[in-house]
């Protein structure tokens, strides 16, 4: 259950407002950051922020997920902008933003889909516009679609480990299990360091398997001290395990990130996984001590 590139969102997150904008707006988008800055608010800014030598898509995927406020300039510059990037970067947060239960704006799926839409209109060799394309269809349920923007994201670049572990990750919830550990697989041997989200798709695979052992293994290489899916994940499995201190501490650290869980986990969950499987996720969660809401009384968005 990554979040976009899925490393833990709150270590080092240490830039409020992201301004993304076309480079014919450069002057507007300069005095927004001045003003902004005038007042104490802190603005990661390309012009001043990115070095030489910094890889441009890997620099502002980073920054944008980060991002406390991410603030679009949006012109007439926007929509004609070659490249790209406005819309791939508006795509994965409008996605995320559904995705992660945010509910920051209306329609945000729907928002997503038509940007990543246009960003593969814009710049179809890109691996990131099909790569925010395939985000947008997994959550929309059209499965053979996002497959097919999945692995055209794949083709165009086989050397992004984030976007292979984070793909395969969604493969597998799709049903096609062995394709998407073999992308994880391929991930952790592009980037030996790599950030922990890569395990999600080994968790999924054990879990859903009841081997709930290899399953911990994968849970605890998570190591995402800030993310809700890291804590959810333990949760779960410490208590099908039966070892309940463990299960009760890993609840308590789920609650303090998100306190609603138990209301909200069927209707959230549910957007990324087949109900048997949220249903097996939620066994775990009551052996561990938490009881969710009945599907009657789940609330989807909060």
């Amino acid at each position: 259950m990554a979040e976009g590139d899925g490393e833990e969102r709150t270590a080092g997150a240490t830039r409020a407002v992201f301004i993304s904008y076309a480079s014919q707006d450069l002057v507007a988008a300069r005095c927004i950051c001045d003003a902004l800055r005038a007042v104490g608010v802190e603005v990661w800014f390309d012009q001043s922020d990115l070095r030489g030598g910094d890889a441009w898509d890997a620099a502002i995927r980073k920054q944008v997920k980060k991002c406390a406020l991410f603030l679009p300039l949006i012109s007439v510059n926007t929509d004609t902008r070659s490249e790209g990037y406005f819309r791939r970067e508006l795509a994965l947060l409008c996605v995320q933003d559904y995705a992660q239960g945010f509910n920051l704006q209306t329609d945000a799926l729907e928002k997503g889909l038509a940007a990543a839409q246009r960003a593969v209109e814009v710049a179809p060799s890109n691996h990131l516009s099909h790569y925010g394309l395939a985000q947008a269809l997994f959550f929309l349920k059209e499965f053979q679609s996002f497959r097919n923007a999945a692995e055209r994201a794949v083709a165009l670049n086989p050397m992004d480990g984030n976007a292979l572990a984070f793909l395969g990750e969604l493969l597998s919830y799709s049903g096609d299990c062995e394709r998407g550990a073999a992308l994880a697989a391929r991930a952790k041997q592009l980037n030996p360091n790599h950030p922990g989200f890569y395990w999600f798709a080994d968790f999924y695979n054990a879990y859903r398997q009841q081997d709930y052992r290899s399953a911990l293994a994968a849970a605890l290489n998570l190591n995402l001290r800030g993310h809700m899916g890291a804590h959810m994940v333990l949760a779960a499995t410490y208590g099908q395990l039966g070892e309940r201190e463990a299960a009760e501490k890993a609840v308590r650290d789920l609650l303090k990130l998100r306190p609603d869980f138990a209301s909200i986990a069927r209707g959230l969950l549910g957007q990324w996984w087949i109900p048997e499987y949220v249903e097996q996720l939620i066994d775990g969660w009551r052996k561990a001590g938490l009881e969710i809401a009945p599907a009657n009384a789940a609330v989807t968005r909060p």
